[in-house]
């Protein structure tokens, strides 16, 4: 999968490759003018930056508007500018690469497309994507009528998600949280064959994955070959591990009392099962703990297995129990 889109011309490939490290000089760059150029001088876009949106602990997220100059459109979008020397290059082409992936599926818009990385004052790896007009899943869960129906349709959303992208490409987020997954305002339908399995669902909204910052791709041993955030994980981490990403995303869930007490007595119920494995009562911690990186210190750990989160276990238990939510058929 080569990286013309991007306006990127290089060997290097996904396949291949173990860091996608890429020297800056092979990046489009900013101009003073807000023009984007690429390594040959061409033009190929415009940016005119509006608002800052967001500040995160390793980036900048701006509103802007970007004009495409090969067919003069213009449109709303977002770029990622670095905070603390960070280094966005990789991040911005896993998220590509996530991107591509789920088109294969016709389900791309459940992450945000990249249009652009590029430099900008010759040293900063920066990136623009597509502007997503919505809510945080938290924000949905306070007003919805039927809250129970909602935080399943999330789940089995993003469990199809995930179990393309680990299947495919070998993908773990690894910090997928209830702040870092969005809600599309549109409706979305879903047929996607997963471990002997097609599983269908249909929803009044759309989860879209954001934010690839920490995330991996693994090798055909299950080990971390590119491995973004290495202060933070090990560079053997398994990648993907079992059950991590919905383990983070449950836990990150069950901290906000306001989304645990909108459910019914017998879902809280439900979900506190699901966050027990053998002795060890993480629903409860999830209650307690006012400091959400304990859960990363645990999947961080060598032997942390969660198999009940597993997308395809997660898919099978959410359709037993809410078989209008998602359907299972043959593959």
């Amino acid at each position: 999968m080569n990286l013309d889109s991007l306006h990127i011309h290089t060997s290097v490939s996904f396949e291949n490759d173990v860091s996608l490290q890429l020297p800056v000089s092979l990046f489009p760059q900013e101009h003073m003018n807000g023009q984007l150029k690429d390594a040959s001088g061409l033009a190929f876009a415009h940016i005119t930056y509006t608002t800052l949106n967001f500040e995160g602990g390793y980036g900048l997220l701006h509103r802007v508007n970007r004009k495409n100059l090969e067919t003069g459109l213009s449109s709303a979008a977002i770029v990622k500018t670095p905070k603390q020397g960070a280094y966005l290059g990789q991040e911005a082409l896993i998220q590509w690469l996530a991107w591509n992936t789920l088109k294969r599926y016709g389900i791309e818009s459940a992450t945000p497309e990249v249009y652009d990385i590029f430099v900008r004052n010759r040293k900063e790896v920066c990136f623009s994507m597509e502007y997503v007009k919505g809510h945080f899943p938290y924000s949905l869960l306070a007003v919805a009528a039927n809250p129970d129906l909602v935080f399943f349709q999330i789940l089995a959303q993003v469990s199809i998600l995930l179990g393309i992208l680990e299947r495919d490409i070998c993908m773990d987020h690894r910090d997928l949280k209830a702040n870092n997954i969005y809600i599309r305002e549109r409706p979305c339908h879903y047929s996607v064959d997963l471990s002997g399995s097609r599983w269908s669902l249909s929803s009044p909204f759309q989860v879209v994955l954001l934010d690839y910052g920490f995330a991996c791709l693994g090798n055909d041993k299950k080990r971390s070959r590119i491995n973004l955030s290495p202060e933070n994980f090990s560079a053997t981490d398994r990648c993907p591990k079992e059950g991590r990403d919905l383990f983070h995303l449950l836990t990150s869930f069950w901290a906000i009392p306001s989304i645990r007490q909108r459910m019914s007595a017998a879902n809280q119920r439900e979900i506190d099962t699901w966050l027990h494995q053998q002795k060890k009562d993480y629903s409860r911690l999830a209650k307690t703990t006012d400091e959400q990186r304990i859960f990363y210190l645990i999947t961080g750990e060598e032997s942390f297995r969660y198999p009940f989160l597993e997308p395809v276990t997660l898919l099978n238990r959410i359709h037993q129990k809410y078989p209008d939510v998602v359907q299972k058929g043959r593959g």
